[in-house]
């Protein structure tokens, strides 16, 4: 990341996110009946990957340890996804969910990196049903806003930045939690995909003087993430 950025009091959310997640996985379980009932609330943290989605070549390319160049791809709908979130319980398997989302794709390497980066904010509607007495899957629609995407490059002493206007997608997900008897605590697997309109740039400069960029004229946001992650009842 830019240090000249940083000084001008830039947030760095992706340190936020991560911190966040830590702070969730050491609060303690407590003691809770098995189901959920209307009401009940919850809160989780989710880590991820995302895959299938499109590569955009950088127009920069590295050098790899046997001395070969090697191009440089951000992917708009896919790599890192950290979120934190909760949600209540409308009926027993009827629940609506919030998730704020950091994700990130790109590479770093010797003299520099090329990130891309966008932060959603995702309301779902999600139906579950019980398997077993501790394992319950679910599935559900729902709609996404896409906040704060970014693509930097940094090589030696030249930094290029492009900022995109707000966008938004509809979400797909399905998963699985298991919850032990007599616990607040619950583990779960799940699956997005996010389907939604192409970020296109809202400004972009070039060592700090501005310019209107069309390095990327714009960029689709498409792809499936998985993950797994843990939550809480309270």
């Amino acid at each position: 990341m830019d240090n000249s950025k940083e000084s001008r009091g830039e947030i760095n959310w992706s340190n936020i996110m991560k911190i966040l997640l830590i702070g969730i996985a050491f609060i303690p379980g407590l003691i809770l009946a098995q189901y959920p009932e209307e009401g009940d609330v919850y809160f989780k943290g989710i880590a991820g990957y995302g895959f299938f989605d499109e590569r955009v070549f950088t127009g920069i390319e590295k050098i790899v340890d046997s001395g070969k160049s090697q191009k440089v791809y951000i992917r708009p709908g896919g790599g890192l996804n950290l979120s934190i979130g909760g949600g209540v319980h409308i009926t027993q398997g009827l629940r609506a969910e919030v998730d704020f989302s950091y994700q990130s794709s790109g590479d770093n390497f010797g003299n520099g990196e090329a990130i891309f980066r966008k932060y959603p904010l995702s309301v779902s509607i999600l139906q579950g049903f019980y398997l077993y007495e501790v394992v319950n899957i679910y599935g559900g629609i729902g709609g996404s806003l896409i906040f704060g995407s970014k693509y930097i490059d940094q090589i030696e002493d030249t930094t290029t930045e492009i900022n995109y206007k707000i966008t938004y997608a509809v979400l797909g997900k399905v998963g699985f939690r298991y919850q032990p008897q007599s616990n607040r605590a619950f583990f779960f697997g799940e699956a997005s995909y996010f389907f939604g309109k192409e970020l296109n740039p809202a400004d972009g400069e070039l060592d700090g003087i501005p310019e209107l960029s069309n390095k990327f004229a714009s960029l689709g946001i498409n792809g499936l993430y998985i993950g797994a992650g843990l939550g809480y009842y309270y």
